[in-house]
């Protein structure tokens, strides 16, 4: 019983040692602002009567997913506007469910699946958004730039790819990444 009690108390510790950390106030954050995103972009002119949001993330981010996705319908349980909000979340080996998502949201990622979701993306014409801002330098859309205060962090190469435009608005206050020469 003993050895059977330590092999769990060390399973959880292993998993709560490689599980991303995830602020609830930061996916707050992202529960308000990812919506506004689709509508300052010119995917709110293709859109019908909702915002589909699809969140990506590994097996051990399900809480964090979930808790994202409570968030979103806490921020918005009516909708925005005249649009109403769907979210689903999905694994990046199921990710053909969120064909017809306006933003993909990556709440995390193994490096093997980033290319995948990058060209789902790219061929679906679909925002993608990530918790971590590193990932805007690898393909990923749009992020958060924390520093002194928050700003988004958008790579306008990666949208202008999939003939996607995002309002001057908010451009303005945006810091805009620019793909380093090498």
């Amino acid at each position: 019983m003993k050895k059977f009690l330590a092999a769990a108390v060390f399973s959880c510790f292993s998993l709560s040692l490689f599980a991303n950390s995830f602020s609830e106030e930061m996916l707050n954050i992202y529960a308000k602002l990812s919506v506004r995103f689709v509508l300052m972009s010119t995917l709110k002119d293709e859109l019908s009567e909702s915002v589909n949001i699809c969140i990506g993330s590994k097996a051990e981010d399900e809480r964090a997913a979930t808790t994202l996705i409570d968030l979103m319908h806490e921020h918005y349980p009516a909708g925005i506007g005249e649009y109403k909000i769907y979210v689903i979340k999905s694994d990046y080996s199921n990710i053909n469910f969120c064909k017809e998502a306006s933003l993909f949201f990556v709440l995390s990622i193994e490096d093997i699946d980033l290319p995948k979701v990058i060209t789902f993306a790219q061929e679906n014409k679909i925002l993608t958004m990530s918790y971590d801002q590193v990932l805007v330098e690898d393909g990923i859309d749009i992020s958060l730039f924390i520093g002194r205060e928050i700003r988004p962090y958008i790579s306008l190469a990666n949208i202008f790819a999939k003939d996607i435009y995002l309002d001057n608005v908010l451009l303005r206050v945006s810091k805009i990444y620019k793909k380093q020469e090498e």
